[in-house]
């Protein structure tokens, strides 16, 4: 997993928080299915005996996430292929054989048994998910507090008042970037001065939702 990722020189601290993300999936599973198989490894887990089990689990995993059994689906495509290439290096043609009819199951059933019932529960989740929308007048408080404190600072930016300053900046950026708050986290101050206005694109302005228009105009 880790391999995907790139040379150590080239990762990301977003792509470290990705790689313990999958972990914590895989971690998750093991603990399940050692309900039946205890002190099994994840490369034990990965057998033909065990696919049916594995299905299981996964399914009963859905009930809880639907995103983390979809995300456990590509997990353990991914692990099988790297038990493989284990099994290569290491001469095991007995493994090996084993874990080449997990990825025959796999493929032939998995879409069917886990993938396809779990994306119609996100589905249906996500349609009967109350949206809880601030009050514009609420975000405009919090817009106003925002600027005011900036104007405070913005002429001495030494020391405590510097790390505020970055702190609010930040924060008024999520604030409008609320559906990718992530983004702002690789935004590069070249980025943000080269931004445009509302003024400037009039006909991606016209497309926000209210509250979004109204720290636009801020």
């Amino acid at each position: 997993m880790l391999m995907g990722t790139g040379p150590a020189s080239e990762r990301r601290a977003t792509d470290m928080n990705i790689i313990r993300t999958k972990l914590r999936f895989l971690a998750r599973l093991v603990n399940a299915m050692r309900a039946r198989a205890p002190e099994s490894t994840l490369f034990d887990l990965l057998c033909p005996r065990n696919y049916d089990t594995l299905v299981e689990t996964v399914r009963g995993l859905a009930e809880q996430s639907p995103q983390m059994a979809l995300a456990l689906s590509h997990h353990i495509k991914r692990c099988i292929s790297i038990k493989i290439a284990m099994c290569i290096v290491r001469d095991a043609h007995d493994t090996l054989r084993s874990t080449e009819n997990l990825q025959k199951l796999y493929d032939a059933s998995w879409s069917k048994s886990v993938s396809s019932s779990t994306l119609r529960k996100q589905k249906l989740r996500q349609l009967n998910k109350a949206d809880a929308l601030p009050l514009i007048t609420d975000i405009r408080k919090l817009t106003d507090y925002l600027d005011q404190e900036m104007k405070k600072r913005v002429e001495n930016t030494v020391g405590e008042n510097q790390c505020m300053l970055i702190k609010l900046v930040l924060t008024k950026l999520i604030l409008f970037n609320k559906r990718r708050p992530a983004e702002v986290t690789q935004l590069k101050v070249e980025d943000f001065r080269r931004a445009a206005s509302a003024d400037d694109n009039e006909g991606i302005f016209m497309g926000l939702s209210t509250s979004e228009k109204a720290i636009a105009k801020r």
